[in-house]
């Protein structure tokens, strides 16, 4: 218990001290690709994102592509990070989670400040199917890795496998660095991740309590909602009043010119810098997408203040000011790449990159999250364009990647649901989670509304630009206050159960 209590007072310490640089930890929180990184993104300090002082030792392991068919003989590697620079023998392990983008290394911001307070080790995995962890057949290549013959293998089910040999094999590992001799225990192991790999941090302690005493699941999307309307709603409710007016009277010009005649749908591609050749549900969901992600990471003011200035515009000037707030917040190739191109996800594997396919594949095949326009009424109207129907969407999905794709997600979504209890997680008494008021995931979260959750663990922010895992910030002095409550009450936590571990003579709760 002293092991705990000194790093705690330190960590606590460090949480009420002036910090000097604002980034995010590089395992990721529904990422941003970092070819959008524009000038505000710069300026914004996001590019932090895939940033950190320690990236770790990498390594691979070599894993059956399908855990659950012992001969099926094919394999993918998997690589992962082990940093030691800030553990103190007998220390936790922090073991990030990847999510749906590449991984460059050990968790920066708030979590590596929990290594310094606890004394531990970190430790990070990338995802299957994203970055160069990839079929072991495939090599590099995208036309291949991402085929269809090979995506199916793309589960959470199969990533929560992958975790738990990494786990493993790192185990030994940081043993053998330590020296810790063979009748030492094991060490405490508590998973971290955000948004999908926050889901897969609460995944992991509910299927591998036996490898981690304790999980952190910063917006952790564990309500795998198929159909996700709220999210719009939550962007809405966000930007208020007036600048959702500026929005919506942006989307209703852009889907008139799309409708329109074809010099009208080719000025409104041309102004977003998109391609002709892109679909208008394409077009309607890239557009969507631009302005919800701005609040969803916190920067829902610098895009008010732009966009209210051009309330009393033209549409041409309103959908041009637009535009230049994307590029400038998310750069001037935003609008052109494979990303929100569904005939290009569908058949360009040279351009598909190291992220877009596999996660639409996620989406359309199990995890869904597929965020249409909202009925909504007079009172509250859509932000997003009304034609974005979950059908259009499904669509998308079957163009994609073959006719019935849509029409097996529900009872894939319904199974992965069933397993981890969507919004009411089983198992969650070592499961600490964390939503933010101006999150548009923060329905696909935890949802505590009854009695008889009063008390899971967790915490709320309510705070202006409090997005998207707020919390795994870098902590700064000029931080809401609600914020820093909630990153104390999270490293409470970890004390916790640590301090439990320890006196359970090294065996977790399960």
């Amino acid at each position: 218990m002293e092991f705990h209590s000194r790093h705690f007072v330190s960590f606590v310490k460090f949480c009420i001290s002036a910090a000097v640089l604002f980034c995010i930890w590089s395992v990721h929180c529904l990422s941003v690709p970092p070819e959008w990184a524009g000038r505000g993104f710069a300026s914004l300090e996001l590019q932090d994102l895939f940033q950190q002082e320690s990236k770790g030792i990498p390594y691979t392991l070599d894993l059956p592509l399908d855990h659950f068919n012992s001969s099926f003989g094919e394999t993918i590697q998997i690589r992962y990070w082990i940093d030691m620079k800030h553990f103190s023998k007998g220390g936790p392990v922090l073991f990030s989670l990847g999510g749906e983008g590449p991984a460059s290394g050990v968790a920066a911001g708030w979590v590596k400040k929990l290594a310094v307070a606890f004394g531990a080790a970190q430790v990070a995995i990338e995802h299957r199917f994203y970055g160069e962890s990839l079929p072991s057949a495939c090599g590099q290549d995208p036309a291949c890795s991402f085929s269809d013959a090979y995506l199916p293998y793309l589960t959470v089910a199969q990533a929560l496998e992958d975790a738990a040999a990494v786990a493993r094999q790192a185990e030994l590992t940081l043993r053998s660095l330590s020296s810790a001799s063979a009748s030492e225990k094991r060490l405490p192991w508590i998973a971290v991740g955000g948004s999908y790999s926050g889901a897969l941090s609460a995944w992991f302690r509910q299927t591998h309590p036996d490898l981690v005493v304790g999980a952190i699941s910063s917006s952790g999307v564990v309500n795998a909602l198929l159909d996700f309307p709220q999210f719009d709603s939550a962007v809405s409710a966000a930007v208020g009043a007036r600048c959702g007016s500026v929005l919506r009277r942006l989307v209703a010009f852009a889907d008139e010119l799309l409708l329109g005649s074809a010099e009208a749908a080719a000025f409104a591609r041309d102004a977003m810098n998109a391609p002709r050749g892109l679909s208008d549900d394409d077009y309607r969901y890239m557009m969507a997408d631009s302005f919800s992600m701005a609040v969803q990471y916190g920067h829902k003011t610098a895009m008010c203040d732009r966009m209210m200035v051009l309330e009393d515009s033209t549409g041409e000037d309103l959908l041009r000011g637009f535009s230049n707030f994307t590029a400038w917040l998310w750069g001037e190739g935003y609008a052109a790449g494979c990303f929100y191109d569904t005939e290009c996800l569908r058949g360009e594997p040279s351009r598909w990159g190291e992220n877009g396919r596999a996660w639409r594949w996620q989406k359309c095949s199990q995890v869904a999250y597929l965020q249409r326009a909202p009925a909504g009424d007079a009172a509250a109207p859509p932000l997003r364009s009304p034609h974005l129907t979950l059908r259009s969407l499904e669509r998308q999905c079957d163009r994609i990647f073959g006719a019935g794709t849509a029409a097996r997600l529900p009872a894939a979504n319904a199974e992965l649901q069933r397993r981890h209890g969507g919004a009411r997680p089983n198992g969650t008494d070592s499961i600490f989670f964390t939503n933010f008021a101006d999150d548009p995931w923060q329905e696909a979260g935890v949802r505590p509304l009854s009695s008889r959750d009063a008390g899971l663990p967790r915490c709320y922010v309510r705070c202006d630009d409090c997005g998207h895992c707020m919390d795994l910030h870098e902590p700064r002095s000029s931080d809401p206050k609600p914020l820093s409550a909630c990153r104390h009450k999270a490293a409470a936590a970890v004390a916790t159960w640590l301090a439990d571990f320890r006196s359970g003579g090294g065996v977790a709760s399960q």
